[in-house]
């Protein structure tokens, strides 16, 4: 639901948008909003993954933090930087479910060619 809603901010926002972004009214009304269901959405997916302990809860931590900090965003000023840690807790996210995931898995000997 989150994504869809930030899908459909910004197709309204890229459909709508007039003048610059500081003057449009489409900022707000679908540049801010999409921006605003994405980060709470990270949000919500950390805390699921400290809530349900798929993942160990100090990721899920890292990956709350990191996301929520993403309010400080600012493209004119070094603070665009915050982006890089959020993107880093959430590639760590990433790397954890798919060594537990692929943990799982046997993948056995391969047969040597010819044999």
């Amino acid at each position: 639901m989150v994504f869809a809603a930030g899908l459909a901010s910004a197709s309204g926002y890229s459909a709508f948008a007039a003048g610059t972004v500081n003057e449009s009214w489409a900022w707000w009304a679908f540049g801010a909003t999409g921006f605003l269901a994405m980060m709470l959405g990270l949000v919500l997916g950390a805390v699921h993954v400290i809530v349900t302990g798929i993942l160990p809860r100090w990721a899920g931590i890292i990956a709350a933090l990191a996301s929520a900090a993403l309010v400080f965003f600012n493209t004119e000023a070094a603070m665009v930087l915050v982006v890089v840690p959020a993107g880093l807790a959430w590639a760590l996210i990433g790397g954890l479910t798919l060594k537990e995931a692929l943990g799982d898995l046997d993948f056995g000997h391969a047969p040597a060619i010819g044999h």
